[in-house]
């Protein structure tokens, strides 16, 4: 049975407000579908070709554009899971685990860090939708709380 006072300390409780982690971490991973379903059914890729109906005349320009999986195929859907992976993990972990276990800390600095590093290396690419996700799970990351805490809100060694 959780006492009152672990329930303020770890933000946890029936008609408690969420924690501005709690709210990072579902905007991280709001953002992460919607970056997803963005890529999937919005056409990014551009081509212009030119068609000519006579040899040696200039031809009219033909403009085409592709999704993502017409251009790619299938394969990459399971590459595009991966930030719903990660921000769902970090969701997990912020509404889920004890505020007062220091791993929590790791099990959320780990999978933020490497996203982000993830967004810097693919920064041309796709890394840049995907740096809001990023962003958000790095505000999730910093504003929870995590090791011993008293009702003074400081830590105890």
């Amino acid at each position: 049975m959780t006492t009152p006072v672990e329930i303020e300390q770890t933000g946890q409780g029936i008609g408690s407000p969420m924690s501005i982690s709690a709210i990072a971490a579902w905007a991280a991973h709001i953002i992460a579908w919607a970056t997803v379903i963005l890529l999937v059914f919005v056409p990014t890729y551009q081509g212009v070709s030119s068609e000519s109906t006579l040899p040696g005349e200039p031809g009219e320009l033909v403009r085409t554009t592709s999704t993502l999986i017409e251009v790619n195929g299938l394969r990459v859907v399971p590459l595009l899971m991966v930030p719903i992976l990660v921000s769902g993990f970090v969701v997990w972990v912020v509404q889920c685990t004890d505020a007062r276990k220091k791993r929590r800390k790791a099990l959320l600095w780990l999978p933020t860090i490497l996203f982000l590093g993830f967004c810097l290396l693919s920064f041309l690419s796709v890394g840049l939708l995907y740096l809001p996700t990023g962003l958000a799970l790095l505000v999730a990351s910093a504003t929870a709380p995590s090791g011993r805490q008293h009702r003074g809100g400081r830590s105890r060694g």
